[in-house]
């Protein structure tokens, strides 16, 4: 079964998460898979992009099964985000906007792929939280730039260092959420909003992102040093602990 479904119709590309059993965690073939699809020369075509996810679960976060399985947590990590750095950095560069539709948790890599979007629309039941902590990592998955200038130093600082998780109302008040419908509203709201877009002219609202982000320091440099840190924190042989329990316990509750 393929781990990320793509369809492209007329204007609009969408991208589905499809590792339901996994709580669509992100492990290297999905990441592969996001940054081949992202990158594809048909991708241009699109007026609008969607990121959504099958199941109950938008983004569990990174794979800790396939991190304790990995002959090198340290080297599987540093090979996980490089290629889901890569796929960030293509996401953010689109000229088209990009829509997070997110049913359930979006933790991690998963509150990452939020903040990279231009629109979070959320059900009401949905949670955001960073949980790179719970595994004894630092934050990554751009989560480190994006959330400060999203929720400002204190609320970004409280959530990654606590693990608080966020409602949907709580993140919207914050900043991350643009829209909070019902779970029975989300695919209608989405669809809406992304046919809204497809319909103004690509150019101008490449135009608008570019210079609505004109003020960013370097986003690429910034994916680099998270990714630094991630690895280097990964070979320490408490977070091998930690993420070696952790992926016992997973296993446990499938």
């Amino acid at each position: 079964m393929a781990s990320l479904i793509v369809r492209r119709d007329e204007h609009r590309l969408t991208l589905s998460l499809n590792r339901p059993e996994a709580a669509n965690t992100l492990d290297l073939e999905l990441a592969q898979a996001l940054f081949a699809a992202i990158t594809a020369p048909e991708t241009s075509a699109a007026r609008v992009v969607v990121i959504r996810a099958e199941g109950t679960v938008f983004c569990g976060g990174g794979d800790v099964n396939a991190m304790a399985a990995a002959e090198s947590a340290s080297q599987y990590l540093s090979d996980l985000a490089g290629v889901f750095h890569e796929f960030l950095g293509a996401l953010r560069s689109l000229g088209a906007p990009v829509i997070a539709s997110v049913r359930g948790a979006a933790a991690g890599a998963g509150l990452g792929l939020c903040l990279a979007s231009d629109i979070v629309v959320a059900t009401d039941r949905s949670r955001f939280l960073s949980a790179f902590a719970s595994v004894g990592l630092s934050t990554d998955s751009g989560v480190s730039y994006h959330l400060p200038r999203v929720v400002g130093l204190q609320r970004a600082l409280d959530l990654c260092l606590t693990g608080r998780v966020l409602d949907a109302r709580t993140a919207q008040d914050w900043g991350i959420v643009s829209e909070v419908v019902t779970d029975d509203e989300l695919e209608s709201a989405t669809d809406a909003l992304a046919a809204r877009l497809a319909m103004v002219p690509g150019g101008a609202l490449a135009q608008t992102k570019r210079l609505l982000r004109a003020g960013s320091s370097d986003f690429t440099e910034h994916l680099a040093d998270e990714a630094r840190t991630l690895a280097a924190g990964a070979q320490h042989p408490d977070v091998l602990a930690v993420i070696n329990e952790f992926a016992a316990r997973s296993r446990q509750k499938q």
